[in-house]
C-alpha cells in the first residue's frame, strides 16, 4: 500500500501508517505522507497535473490508461494499477515524468495478470 498526500501533524502521519498496516491483505506500506498545510492553489495544481498525465496516458496507444489510477500530491505523481509488461510500466512512468509540473513519479504499477 502506498500512502501519499498531506496531513496536519506528524502524529496523523504515523497513525495513518499504523492503520494501513492493520488493514487486511496489506503486505507492505510505503508512507510518503507529508506534514504541512495544503492550499487551494496547490490542490488545484495537483488536480491539473493528474488530469494532464491521464490525458497523455490515454493518448498513448500502447498504454491501457483505464488500468492506471493517477494521483498527485505536491507535484509528485503516483501511478497505481496493473499493466501487461515492464515496457508499458516504464513507458507510463516516462509519460508521467515528462508532464509539465511533475516533480517526481512513484510508479507503483504491477506487471502481469491477476491470479484468482
Amino acid at each position: 500500500m502506498y500512502l501519499t498526500g498531506v496531513v496536519d501533524t506528524e502524529a496523523a502521519r504515523i497513525e495513518a501508517g499504523k492503520i494501513a498496516w492493520r488493514t487486511d491483505g496489506v503486505r507492505g506500506v510505503v508512507n510518503d505522507l507529508t506534514v504541512g498545510e495544503r492550499t487551494v492553489g496547490s490542490e488545484i495544481d495537483d488536480v491539473m497535473i493528474s488530469s494532464k498525465v491521464k490525458v497523455k496516458l490515454i493518448a498513448n496507444s500502447d498504454i491501457k490508461a483505464g488500468d492506471i489510477d493517477v494521483s498527485s500530491s505536491q507535484g509528485v505523481v503516483t501511478l497505481i494499477g496493473r499493466v501487461s509488461s515492464e515496457r508499458i510500466k516504464r513507458e507510463a512512468g516516462r509519460v508521467a515524468a515528462a508532464t509539465m509540473g511533475v516533480k517526481g513519479v512513484h510508479n507503483e504499477l504491477l506487471v502481469g495478470t491477476m491470479k484468482y
